[in-house]
């Protein structure tokens, strides 16, 4: 009897033991703290949770999210509207090219939110002044009857 009793409370030990070592947490904010009497750790936040990506599409398992925006920098932005964005990074202009421009604007930004330029879109492509700008990172909107249908970061160098 005492050698089951002993077993069974090996293989418990094991079993907490090591569910808790198991255990990791990626959050957006938390604390810890320790004293002579012990420590205490806490989080505010989602835990990290499984990502699937393909060629075209990305699942990512999650509490709330609303919208998903990936931009690179380094590359031509080219979305499902067909609006393409280039070069990025830019020195002097940056061109936005989109086929279906009828009722279409664009404003930029700088990062603190502030409109730097607006203008409606006229043709197929346009040309947009980036020489009179400090080196940092835009943000460019493109509208459709008042409606935003594509951003773009765009460093300008």
């Amino acid at each position: 009897m005492k050698k089951k009793y002993l077993l069974a409370v090996l293989i418990f030990s094991w079993i907490i033991t090591h569910q808790a070592n198991a255990q990791q947490v990626i959050s957006s904010a938390g604390n810890f703290f320790e004293n002579s009497a012990g420590s205490i750790s806490g989080t505010v936040g989602e835990a990290l949770i499984a990502t699937h990506i393909t060629s075209d599409k990305i699942l990512t398992q999650g509490f709330h999210q609303t919208y998903l925006y990936i931009v690179g920098i380094e590359d031509i932005n080219e979305s499902l509207t067909g609006i393409e964005v280039y070069p990025n990074p830019a020195e002097n202009f940056v061109y936005l090219k989109m086929n279906h421009f009828e009722g279409c604007s664009y404003v930029l930004y700088n990062m603190n939110g502030s409109v730097l330029h607006r203008n409606a879109i006229l043709g197929e492509t346009s040309e947009i002044d980036f020489s009179y700008l400090l080196p940092a990172v835009y943000l460019l909107k493109v509208f459709r009857d008042h409606e935003e249908i594509q951003s773009f970061k765009i460093l300008k160098y």
